[in-house]
């Protein structure tokens, strides 16, 4: 310039340095659209995530969801037992009841059916007791005069059954009759032996005669054979079965019969009053059942937002459709949200540096200062 001599050389000189490798800089994805709740209400977790190049931090957030208290809708109880019939035999009703052991709450649906409960039952057949049925009137004496006999009878109006008490007495029975003595002399024989007794127990009669030449035959009688008949046992029918001990898992269930005691040396009854047999076999359902939750997992971070898990595993799987356990196995929540001691921290950049030449091409720099931790990057930068 101005005609001076013009410079010899270059006006930048470069030379070989070692620098650590730069770190390449981070990069985060946009997060993933919330998952689905793990519940529909009562309070669940849904979570979303992201991924990232080079970079520290959180890939996972999880939140609450459906917090609104669930539908409950109403359960019966199991019912009762039956109640005992309103006869002891014969046929009568009987009656059993059952409670809600789950009200219905917020918006639930109510119990659908009764609460209480009817049937008709049927235990063993009344006893009916023998019933006989009125005298009929008396038969025409079988002498004018000099004491006859004469009869009358009776059939069963109702007969025993079930145990019943059979008819007492006789059903015929005879008295004297025309016992005024005869206006002619009869000149009656002896008495004859008493005939054969009407009945073997129980109260028959029997009869002797005498005669005469000019009279007849005369008759008397009298009572005998009065001890009670023999009477042997007899079998009631069959009640219904009962109600079974158990609504599943194998119950038992009875029946019973009432017997009509022996009297007068009769036969005794042979068998049993009450029989059993097994009912309701089939399997109760089983309703699935968690275990207890597990410890916490460790921070995945011990400073800066971590997060850790919970786990819980089955325990008792539902069985012969039984309710399947509700909620979720694994739950999830942040830890050790505190500031990390030694996270970077850069200063501002300084404002870039007077050129290095007024004219032709020079440089300029900037710098920074890390204020704690150990950062990645440079402390200064060259244009």
């Amino acid at each position: 310039m101005y005609g001076g001599a013009v410079c010899a050389g270059t006006g930048l000189e470069l030379e070989a340095c070692h620098m650590p490798a730069c770190k390449e800089d981070c990069v985060w994805e946009t997060w993933s659209d919330w998952s689905e709740c793990t519940v529909t209400c009562g309070g669940g977790q849904q979570s979303h995530t992201r991924v990232s190049s080079n970079c520290d931090g959180i890939g996972a957030d999880v939140r609450d969801c459906n917090m609104q208290a669930c539908s409950v809708d109403c359960q019966w109880g199991a019912w009762e037992a039956w109640g005992a019939c309103s006869v002891s035999c014969g046929e009568g009703v009987q009656t059993h009841s059952r409670f809600e052991t789950i009200r219905a709450a917020n918006g639930g649906a109510d119990c659908e059916g009764d609460a209480t409960g009817e049937r008709t039952c049927t235990n063993a057949a009344c006893p009916v007791d023998c019933q006989w049925g009125a005298w009929g009137s008396w038969a025409s004496c079988s002498i004018e005069c000099g004491s006859g006999v004469q009869y009358h009878t009776r059939t069963t109006l109702v007969p025993a059954s079930n145990g019943g008490a059979p008819c007492e007495g006789r059903s015929s029975e005879g008295q004297e009759c025309n016992t005024h003595a005869c206006s002619e002399d009869c000149d009656w024989g002896s008495w004859g032996a008493w005939g054969a007794c009407s009945m073997s127990c129980a109260g028959g009669q029997q009869t002797r005669t005498r005669s005469s030449a000019t009279c007849g035959t005369s008759s008397q009688i009298q009572d005998c054979s009065t001890s009670p008949c023999p009477a042997d046992c007899e079998w009631g029918a069959w009640s219904s079965w009962g109600v079974c001990s158990a609504t599943c898992g194998e119950g038992t269930q009875s029946h019973f019969r009432l017997a009509a005691m022996q009297s007068g040396g009769g036969a005794v009854c042979a068998g049993t009053t009450a029989e059993s047999r097994p009912c309701n076999v089939q399997s109760c359902p089983a309703d699935c059942m968690w275990g207890e939750w597990l410890d916490w997992s460790v921070c995945s971070a011990e400073c800066g937002v971590g997060r850790r898990l919970a786990k819980r595993v089955i325990s008792s799987p539902a069985q012969h459709s039984g309710a399947e356990c509700e909620g979720v196995s694994a739950r999830l929540e942040t830890c050790n949200t505190h500031a990390c001691p030694g996270d970077c921290q850069w200063t501002f950049w300084s404002e870039w540096s007077a050129c290095t030449a007024t004219c032709g091409e020079g440089q300029e720099t900037r710098s920074r200062v890390s204020r704690s931790g150990q950062c990645a990057g440079l402390s200064s930068e060259v244009r």
